[in-house]
């Protein structure tokens, strides 16, 4: 499946309507700055683009306690902060987020317990 594919596939799933569909995948695919690979195959992607494309999915429905398992993992210093950056964003908007991480950077960073 392409990234789009995938993020269609989780809209259904988690029950967004039908008509907010394509704004919802286009709003992610955007957010995680995969637009520009959004019809490619994701098994094609780097291991950072997996991540994301991940992050996405998670982030499909607005759900209040998103759980993400080893989030950057393999990603590069700049893609890392990206992504850190958007978790932080996430916090912000009041929902929670657990992760768990081997990183202590990683946790320094984002946790606040």
């Amino acid at each position: 499946l392409t990234a789009q594919e995938h993020l269609e596939l989780y809209t259904r799933l988690r029950g967004i309507p039908w008509k907010d569909e394509e704004r919802v995948v286009k709003w992610a695919l955007k957010k995680l700055e995969l637009d520009k690979c959004a019809n490619k195959p994701a098994s094609t992607f780097s291991g950072g683009n997996k991540r994301k494309l991940s992050t996405a999915i998670a982030l499909i429905g607005y759900p209040a306690f998103i759980f993400l398992d080893e989030p950057t993992t393999g990603m590069d210093p700049k893609a890392r902060r990206f992504l850190w950056n958007l978790i932080l964003d996430i916090i912000k908007t009041g929902r929670s987020v657990v992760l768990t991480s081997h990183s202590m950077e990683e946790c320094e960073a984002l946790c606040t317990r």
